[in-house]
């Protein structure tokens, strides 16, 4: 990922030092404009590599936060700090079966990552040795003027649209017995009607 960015940083460095001299029609002198990288809009799929951190599915995935996660199912999860989930405890033999105990956990609060923090991380990161999930230097550290800890977007689709859509649709679906259920199989006929006519 570094060889893309050593490019763009480069050419994004020159823009934002020296800039674009032009002249607006009409105008005898020139006007020099300089370009700032305000935001990086990548998904987090893209946003950890350019990063040079662990992806979203491992301990330390979180771009945002070192919030060290924890595999809920078969899944790595952020829990908002203080709620209380259920994990498995250490397996335990019992005779011939494997029993894990199922353990409820408060979720620990955790620092917001800061340009200094992920900056201070990458020089003393190796990818052997990551330091809270950062494996090394990123090319976007040399990038000027741009903030590593809050200069990216978050990814709405991954971790709003896509999951809560499907969360919502379940919810409504298959939690028979509730206030909210519309899965009857009338309604269910109703809705795929619908959704046959887009």
């Amino acid at each position: 990922m570094n060889l893309i960015f050593e490019s763009f940083v480069d050419e994004a460095n020159v823009l934002s030092t020296e800039g674009i001299s032009w002249r607006p029609e009409g105008f005898e002198e020139h006007i020099i404009s300089r370009f700032f990288p305000t935001c990086g809009c990548l998904d987090s799929k893209a946003r950890a590599p350019s990063l040079n951190m662990v992806l979203f599915n491992g301990y330390w995935g979180c771009t945002f936060c070192t919030l060290k996660g924890f595999y809920l199912g078969k899944s790595m999860k952020y829990p908002v700090p203080g709620t209380v989930i259920t994990i498995e405890g250490p397996r335990q033999q019992e005779e011939e079966d494997v029993v894990r105990e199922r353990l409820p956990v408060v979720v620990p609060e955790s620092r917001y990552r800061t340009d200094e923090s992920i900056r201070n991380a990458m020089m003393i990161a190796t990818a052997d040795n990551p330091v809270e999930g950062v494996k090394g230097p990123s090319e976007l550290m040399n990038l000027l003027h741009f903030d590593l800890g809050c200069g990216f977007s978050t990814d709405d689709l991954h971790n709003l649209f896509e999951g809560v859509a499907k969360f919502h649709t379940s919810l409504l679906l298959d939690k028979a017995g509730t206030d909210y259920y519309i899965g009857s199989p009338e309604n269910l006929a109703i809705i795929n009607s619908r959704l046959q006519k887009f």
